[in-house]
């Protein structure tokens, strides 16, 4: 019940609809912290999260009725349950066994919430672990697989660093990938330490003589570029032939340390992370995006599951549309007059704004902003990708060098400035 002192301060009709929102509110915390227990997979939690934050903006249309003890207590309660699915989270991809901690007695009022540990974050978001930066690899791009345990440990090792935070990107949980021990993760690309480039899937070579992209998704990851064309929507544009089309070519996909960059990427079957992104223009489609200290960025973005939400943490100016339909295309086509479902966003430095209600920190892509974008993603293969048709290649150590694979940075921060909420910065990104 909710507590007699706080309820006689109220009329009696208050205190009736103070009372019957405490239970009612309860029930639903309660369901919800079974529901976090007995999920098995992603998607589940991600619907609960969905309901969570049904149930905050509820809590905080009816303030006028709660009594100011009431209202901490029922914000503790939805806090606690938002940490557990945090825990909850984190042990379904370790694999491991997983309980709620019963709440400790010197904690807050009980109100049948899940207690949580110190170790999750404060406000119930989702944290982004780092590590200690390990000393700087050479070569542009590395690719994982190996010929011997030496350089396989190495894979592995190079893995876990400071690049992934720590934490693998999640994928969905009937992905071969997210049921693999690290020691058995080869699956890593990433490209690094380049600028001024056209970057495109012809490029990246994929496979070896008995692997190929079609056998085994991989998980790309994209550090430290500045002024780069990234297209990885087709792995050909061979102006004679029709573009060959790359789908769910990637598992998951790693973002950090980008600036002034335009990514026009494929289908990503699981999970989009981002860190340090600042004035880029990003196109997707994935099971999950989540975006951590970033600013002034444009993002078109599909989310595979219409209960999927996009989550950004301190991140500023940061403009969201919905990506059209054609997501499986080179070159995307709108349907004129046609609505695109709306993209759901929560951000985490403000978890009482509800999922999909515009905060300080993000907007909706709209108008010629928004026309800009979609016209750069159509056109963009045809007019401003002219590549030779023997343009190089990138080796698994190897550079990207050649005529052919040069971007007009000029065009390309043009086309960013159209495009962004914000004028572009002169800060480019850390080294």
């Amino acid at each position: 019940m909710a507590s007699t002192s706080s309820l006689g301060s109220s009329s009696s009709a208050s205190a009736s609809q103070a009372a019957t929102f405490y239970k009612d509110f309860n029930e639903i915390i309660q369901d919800l912290t079974t529901q976090t227990e007995s999920v098995a997979d992603v998607q589940g939690l991600s619907e609960i999260l969905t309901r969570a934050s049904s149930a905050r903006a509820v809590l905080q249309a009816s303030t006028s009725i709660l009594p100011a003890r009431d209202q901490e207590t029922h914000q503790t309660a939805l806090k606690r349950l938002l940490e557990g699915v945090e825990a909850r989270r984190k042990h379904l991809h370790a694999g491991q066994a997983f309980s709620i901690p019963p709440e400790a007695d010197h904690d807050a009022p009980k109100t049948g919430a899940i207690a949580a540990t110190n170790k999750y974050k404060a406000n119930g978001g989702f944290a982004f672990r780092r590590k200690a930066k390990p000393a700087p690899t050479t070569g542009s791009m590395l690719h994982s697989k190996s010929a011997s345990p030496e350089s396989h440990a190495n894979a592995v090792a190079t893995q876990l660093t400071d690049e992934d935070s720590g934490v693998r990107p999640m994928a969905p949980s009937s992905s071969k990938v997210a049921k693999q021990d690290d020691e058995t993760l080869t699956s890593h690309l990433r490209v690094s330490s380049i600028q001024g480039r056209h970057i495109a899937m012809s490029d990246l070579r994929l496979h070896s003589t008995s692997h190929s992209i079609q056998e085994q998704e991989k998980d790309l990851h994209l550090l430290d570029l500045t002024d780069c064309l990234i297209d990885l929507r087709a792995t050909s544009y061979d102006p004679e032939e029709p573009p060959k089309i790359t789908q769910s070519a990637f598992a998951a996909l790693q973002l950090r340390r980008l600036s002034r960059c335009i990514l026009l990427l494929p289908r990503i079957s699981g999970a989009v992370m981002l860190h340090d992104l600042h004035d880029c223009f990003i196109r997707v489609e994935c099971g999950q995006f989540r975006m951590h200290t970033s600013s002034n960025n444009t993002i078109l973005l599909r989310l595979h599951s219409s209960a999927s939400v996009a989550t950004i943490e301190q991140c500023k100016d940061i403009s969201f549309g919905a990506q059209s339909q054609q997501t499986d295309e080179a070159v995307s086509t709108l349907i004129p007059g046609k609505e695109e479902p709306e993209v759901q966003v929560q951000d985490f430095d403000r978890p009482f704004v509800p999922i999909g209600n515009t905060s300080e920190s993000w907007s909706v892509l709209m108008d010629q902003r928004r026309r800009n974008a979609e016209r750069l993603s159509r056109e963009v293969p045809p007019q401003d990708y002219r590549r030779r048709k023997n343009a190089p290649t990138i080796d698994a150590v190897g550079s990207i060098t050649g005529e052919g694979a040069n971007v007009d940075v000029r065009w390309l921060r043009k086309e960013l400035a159209s495009i962004l909420p914000q004028p572009l910065t002169d800060a480019t990104t850390q080294d």
